[in-house]
């Protein structure tokens, strides 16, 4: 291998480690996950695909077996003795490849065919919502709303996102903002966290929790919920009640588009309210994380 092969080669490692370095500083940056996740190869983690990447990751499968039907045409026309041993290794190597890009094209195709537009697995679907932090942190509700439609868009279609966009929400939101404004009233200054518990098979409704201060609380990390010491109920909202119900009742592509909404619209609440030296997060029904809105005055 020549000098200047080397170095290449090796400018290309660093690259490659350089990058996986950052990206697992900056795990919830959407351009980590388009990057790991929109590989050259087709993808295989199949019970975590949406019925479009099974499609893509099929087409995928076919590009690749069409280079090596190229590849293997080239070598056998260059080749000056098709008898040699590395010509015969080289071809079943190649021939093996297109075999298997057959296969792959062919299982994706029927897994497409028989998902669901709307799927999403249980853990693909909190994977998205860990995308959210991203946006909140910089409350960036327009480009929080953009990502997750665009999503909705390639995943249920079109015509199911628009639907979506098109529910107004300013009613909800000032009855939403008016039940966060009574939530704060009754935390006074002893609660240290306000969680709004999502309850979308009850008319996507939910109730602010006002949780005390825990007695164990670890220096650097989020506050701790200590005992509930109020619940003021929110505002159901029907329309993306019956946009859930219409598309399954279950935490699929489209419930995670109203979500999103839902983030929005309440992110948005919070930045008409002052700054208090509390926290304030959303549980949803079915998932078991938390989306941490704001962090107490003075961060954690």
């Amino acid at each position: 291998m020549s000098p200047t092969l080397w170095i290449t080669v090796t400018a290309l490692c660093g690259g490659l480690y350089a990058l996986g370095r950052w990206s697992r500083r900056h795990p919830h940056d959407p351009w980590v996950f388009a990057l790991w996740y929109l590989a050259l190869g087709p993808r295989t983690d199949v019970p975590h695909m949406t019925r479009r990447e099974l499609f893509e990751s099929a087409g995928a499968f076919v590009t690749w077996t069409l280079f090596t039907v190229v590849a293997l045409q080239l070598l056998l026309l260059s080749a000056p003795d098709s008898t040699s041993l590395w010509v015969q290794g080289i071809a079943f190597g190649l021939a093996l490849f297109l075999l298997m890009g057959i296969g792959g094209a062919a299982y994706m195709l029927v897994r497409a065919l028989l998902r669901r537009p709307v799927y999403l697995s249980d853990s693909r679907f909190s994977a998205e919502l860990a995308l959210m932090p991203f946006w909140i942190e910089r409350r960036d509700w327009n480009g929080l709303d953009g990502h997750f439609r665009r999503f909705a868009e390639r995943t249920c279609g079109t015509q199911v996102a628009d639907a979506i966009a098109a529910v107004d929400l300013g009613d909800y939101r000032g009855r939403l903002g008016e039940a966060l404004r009574g939530a704060l009233r009754a935390a006074a200054d002893r609660a240290a966290v306000i969680a709004y518990l999502h309850r979308p098979h009850e008319q996507w409704t939910g109730a602010f929790c006002v949780y005390g201060p825990s007695e164990t609380v670890t220096a650097g990390e989020r506050p701790r919920m200590g005992a509930c010491m109020a619940e003021v109920a929110g505002p159901p909202c029907v329309e993306l009640a019956r946009l859930f119900v219409d598309h399954g009742g279950t935490l699929n592509a489209v419930a995670l588009y109203l979500i999103a909404r839902t983030v929005v619209t309440l992110g948005r609440c919070l930045d008409e309210v002052p700054r208090l030296n509390l926290a304030v997060c959303m549980a949803f029904e079915g998932d078991g994380g938390l989306l941490w809105l704001r962090e107490p005055a003075g961060g954690r």
